[in-house]
């Protein structure tokens, strides 16, 4: 019997190594890999919108394949662990938001510009980012929106038409975070990413309160 459960442990533990392995050129600021970075946010990108490549890995047909339109933020995030399946539609993009003051990857979301509304935010918990070093954001209204649009959807993809509020609270809806901003108190870079809506989902107030 004893041995029986340790073949089961050791098959359980191989095929989760061979299916998660990970490649290095993907891996962005962690303090447990000695500060390293893969790449920046180059800016620029196109409106062709994030099609994803079809995977050609038997193994792994859910693997995100970079496409040729793609900003090099992006390509080297989408291999991170917590990133889903990118949807093939044509008219979704894939955003990463990098703080750029300590060169961590805050979060990732895809914004599907068809629909209007994210599809999901992703994100990782390590030493390097669970600080609650500031308070909840609270925007001056005055000179900014308390949930501002997407500057990184404009830079990295070009997207600037921004003329609808996926989340219209005089409907009865909160601005309902994806990508808490409880859990990024870090700095305020990272905490006020969290308030852009493309990070946004309509939630009712005793739902997401």
């Amino acid at each position: 019997m004893k041995h029986t459960k340790f073949f089961i442990f050791a098959l359980v533990a191989a095929m989760t190594f061979s299916a998660c392995g990970t490649d290095d050129t993907l891996q962005f600021y962690f303090p447990e890999n000695g500060g390293t970075t893969g790449g920046g946010n180059t800016g620029g990108g196109s409106t062709g919108g994030n099609t994803g490549g079809e995977s050609t890995d038997k193994n792994n047909t859910n693997k995100n394949v970079a496409t040729a339109n793609m900003p090099q933020v992006v390509r080297n995030a989408i291999g991170g662990l917590e990133f889903p399946k990118l949807k093939n539609n044509g008219t979704s993009y894939a955003i990463v938001h990098m703080d750029n003051t300590t060169g961590m990857l805050n979060y990732s979301t895809e914004w599907d510009d068809n629909m209007k509304s994210q599809r999901w935010s992703c994100y990782t918990f390590h030493t390097g980012n669970t600080a609650q070093n500031v308070d909840r954001w609270k925007a001056d209204t005055r000179v900014e929106r308390q949930y501002p649009w997407d500057t990184d959807l404009k830079e990295q993809w070009g997207i600037t038409d921004f003329t609808e509020d996926p989340t219209p609270t005089a409907q009865g809806f909160d601005h309902g975070h994806i990508c808490p901003s409880a859990d990024r108190k870090l700095n305020l870079t990272q905490q006020k990413q969290t308030f852009f809506m493309t990070n946004m989902q309509p939630q009712y107030s005793n739902f997401n309160q």
